[in-house]
């Protein structure tokens, strides 16, 4: 496969599209934290840093922001601090050729190993999982998509990315300016929003961080749509203001049914699995889902047959 050919499709407002969207059921996949260890950005700055690709003065400001982030000496909060790297990221890189931080951003994720090395044990499996099932993988991720590709090949999804995306000029240079930044809260929010727009079913959800809270809340389709399933999500290692700062907190117990798992990082990949098993089994067993994941349901049942008829109700 060429290059070209895995590169994401970038369409409307500079989001990757999933063509013949009616119906199609996705799953909503955060990156940093979740499918592989912190901070993706920071590594690949580090590594631009050592190769001296762009402007140096603020690569040692972004550096030094993440240092002080992981010491807790940061004076901001998560959302503030994930908006500051962005901007510094993309007016790191003003005037330098797209394609040259894209060949370096390949041969660093994938030859040079990042992504296999960073990578969590469970993150292939349960994309393996959602796709035999027939719920397409979509990564919504703050890390740079010029950083992403390693992971990407590695975890099998090849077009189904949103993630942070710097303004590029007619020319083919950056211009200094961050396009979009789906690191932060409000633009997940769009981008679960813009896929519901277009008749995405977002049946699974995974994340980390309070930046997360609109994927968990899209995929439990809390404070949603009547039209969208009542999907599932899990929460690896989250943080408590997580639930406590999103509709989750007053809401998880009587709209999601249990459909939430909070998982500990560190546990077996093969109880992660399980776990989300064990979740996408309530969610095609759901009657009111019947009608929308006919396909998923079908394919869950297959795939987990000594555990497809409904549980006998308690006399």
């Amino acid at each position: 496969m060429s290059e070209a050919e895995t590169q994401p499709k970038v369409g409307e407002e500079g989001f990757s599209l999933i063509e013949n969207a009616n119906n199609l059921p996705v799953g909503l996949l955060d990156l940093d934290g979740t499918l592989s260890e912190p901070f993706t950005m920071r590594r690949f700055v580090e590594a631009m840093h050592a190769n001296n690709l762009g402007n140096g003065k603020i690569r040692g400001e972004l550096i030094e922001a993440f240092e002080q982030w992981e010491k807790g000496t940061y004076k901001g909060k998560y959302y503030e601090f994930i908006d500051r790297t962005g901007k510094l990221y993309g007016k790191m890189l003003e005037g330098v050729p797209l394609t040259e931080i894209q060949d370096f951003g390949h041969k660093w994720s994938l030859d040079g190993g990042d992504a296999k090395r960073h990578l969590y044990d469970y993150s292939r499996p349960l994309v393996e999982l959602l796709q035999k099932i027939g719920i397409t993988p979509t990564l919504v991720t703050g890390t740079p998509m010029e950083g992403i590709q390693g992971f990407r090949d590695i975890l099998g999804i090849r077009e189904r990315c949103y993630a942070l995306e710097a303004e590029i000029n007619d020319k083919g240079h950056y211009t200094g300016v961050i396009k979009h930044n789906t690191g932060l809260p409000h633009a997940k929010y769009r981008v679960a929003e813009k896929m519901l727009d277009r008749g995405h079913c977002i049946v699974f959800a995974a994340g980390d961080q309070i930046s997360d809270g609109a994927l968990i809340d899209a995929a439990l389709n809390i404070g949603r749509r009547e039209t969208d399933v009542h999907g599932c999500a899990i929460l690896i290692n989250a943080p408590t203001e997580l639930v406590e700062n999103t509709q989750l907190g007053t809401t998880v117990g009587a709209v999601s049914e249990m459909r939430l798992k909070i998982i500990e990082r560190m546990i077996a990949s093969a109880a992660v699995i399980e776990e989300v098993q064990s979740l996408l089994l309530k969610v095609v067993k759901d009657r009111e889902n019947a009608g929308l994941l006919q396909d998923v349901r079908a394919k869950v049942f297959a795939l987990f047959p000594q555990q497809a008829q409904p549980s006998t109700p308690s006399p």
